[in-house]
């Protein structure tokens, strides 16, 4: 029964394999990474397996909701606005244990992206040009390799897509570094983000005093 339910769900998870297409063709990305949403607006929590992501899922406070956990499908609107919807975190459907529903019907705004790395202290820093691109790259490419879809078959031309569509989508929505602590209060941080807007996050990271070398 193992067996055949394996097998099922990596039919299922081909059966995307035309619409990753079409998304990645008119400018999207599949991203590995864990979208949450509070009151309308998306984010997601981009890092390899291992990092904390869904550490932090589990963490968030009341006003926060988690659409998925593990993947997630960027996508352009008519507007051209960058819409995020959640995708199933396919080896916990697989073991029948699922700790979220993965809400398909619930698309939300993009408003940010936050690179997770592990700290004695929350901080926040904004990631600029290369370096944002190149994460949102990084994030994409961990999303498709398990399809083998990422390189394999599209090799040079497809790699080039995907990297252009992280330089457009880091160019529209901000990237930050988020460090996160064991004890602390990350989400406040993403809050600020949302709330104050990336203007002011800027200004908040130029008044501050140098790090001692």
């Amino acid at each position: 029964m193992t067996g055949n339910r394996t097998l099922i769900l990596r039919q299922f998870r081909h059966a995307l394999l035309p619409v990753f297409d079409e998304v990645i063709k008119t400018g999207g990305l599949v991203i590995h990474g864990a979208l949450l949403e509070q009151k309308g607006s998306g984010v997601l929590l981009l890092g390899k397996s291992g990092v904390g992501k869904t550490t932090c899922c589990r963490r968030l406070p009341s006003g926060w909701r988690v659409l998925g956990d593990d993947l997630a499908l960027v996508a352009r609107d008519r507007e051209g606005r960058f819409l995020v919807h959640p995708l199933p975190t396919w080896s916990v459907v697989e073991s029948g244990r699922p700790e979220w529903p993965c809400r398909f019907n619930e698309p939300v705004t993009l408003e940010a992206l936050f690179v997770l790395g592990q700290s004695s202290a929350d901080s926040i820093e904004k990631l600029r040009g290369a370096e944002a691109a190149v994460a949102i790259n990084q994030a994409s490419d961990e999303a498709l390799m398990p399809l083998d879809i990422a390189h394999s078959r599209r090799g040079l031309p497809g790699r080039k897509t995907l990297f252009l569509n992280a330089v457009a989508l880091s160019a529209v929505i901000p990237t930050f570094r988020l460090h996160v602590s064991l004890q602390g209060r990350f989400w406040e941080k993403i809050e600020e983000v949302i709330e104050k807007g990336e203007m002011q996050i800027e200004k908040g990271e130029r008044g501050r005093s140098p790090l001692p070398p």
